[in-house]
């Protein structure tokens, strides 16, 4: 899909990636292995309805076929978090997370980045790379063993 969905207010409209870009993200062989187990529950359920599923299905879909509303994924996250006993956490917050625990793992900047469609490292690094005590003392270990101290 070269769009996503985007709704302000009761409006909800296609938009393209802001950078102009598609992009395509490696994702881990057990997501990949629940994404194919929720694609077939999900084309069983709309063979009952009378529908085909194609490539072009979403996988974000109600019971009947529908798409939801984006802020109903977000009202949905914000119940999982008040029902689990979680911390306040937006649905953004998700993406913040990964990309700072990426960085913080040491992937390289650049791959950061285009993971998430940044079209500038610097961007990235600007929002989601955050300094800790557990890094600085890192790097005061690495300095130091470079030197032998």
């Amino acid at each position: 899909m070269d769009a996503s969905i985007e709704q302000i207010g009761k409006s909800i409209r296609s938009k393209s990636p802001k950078n102009g870009r598609c992009r395509t993200i490696t994702v881990s062989p057990p997501v990949i292995a629940e994404l194919r187990r929720v694609k077939t529950e999900q084309a069983e359920a709309l063979l009952r309805l009378g529908v085909r599923q194609t490539d072009e299905t979403p996988i974000c879909m109600r019971a009947d076929g529908t798409v939801p509303k984006p802020h109903a994924l977000t009202e949905l996250f914000r119940g999982f978090i008040r029902r689990s006993g979680l911390k306040q956490l937006r649905f953004h917050d998700l993406r913040h997370t990964h990309a700072s625990e990426l960085l913080r793992l040491g992937v390289p900047l650049k791959a950061v980045s285009e993971r998430l469609g940044h079209s500038d490292p610097a961007l990235t690094l600007r929002v989601y790379c955050h300094a800790t005590e557990a890094d600085d003392a890192r790097a005061a270990a690495l300095i130091a063993s470079v030197f032998q101290l």
